[in-house]
């Protein structure tokens, strides 16, 4: 079994190289996405992949800025910034493995999307913080798995 954190690493590599078969294939079958952006939550991976495919064709100079893991590695945040026309737009995506019964703690389950438009208060680069995470989450380096 892969380990959670390493899924998490090969969906943001995924996303990074704009590889959207590689991003499907870290999904669950049963994935739902939810974002801000859209009224009601997508179950599954098919209707997961049409808003992600999307997603890649609007948003443009991604890039994930910091990374986060619950301490038992089954929740992961990315954070974002990206450029959509001339706004620019952060926002998260948040990767939960599956846990229990279902034995599918090799694949993300659910999916949240969060962005928003608008001026970050410190600019691109801009170091914040002190590197606390919050509760019950550790700050990851980007370069390794979340």
């Amino acid at each position: 079994m892969t380990e959670p954190g390493t899924v998490a690493a090969a969906f943001r590599d995924a996303v990074i190289a704009r590889d959207p078969e590689a991003m499907e294939a870290v999904l669950a079958e049963d994935v739902v996405f939810r974002s801000p952006a859209v009224h009601q939550p997508y179950a599954g991976r098919v209707a997961t992949m049409v808003v992600l495919r999307s997603v890649l064709r609007v948003l443009e100079d991604f890039g994930y800025e910091r990374a986060f893991a619950t301490e038992d590695g089954s929740g992961h945040v990315l954070e974002f910034v990206a450029r959509v026309g001339a706004r620019e737009v952060q926002g998260v995506d948040m990767l939960a493995t599956a846990e229990g019964p279902r034995d599918r703690a090799d694949r993300p389950d659910p999916a949240d999307v969060g962005a928003r438009r608008g001026r970050r208060p410190h600019g691109r680069g801009h170091p914040r913080g002190d590197g606390r995470a919050g509760p019950g989450l550790i700050a990851v380096p980007l370069g390794s798995p979340p």
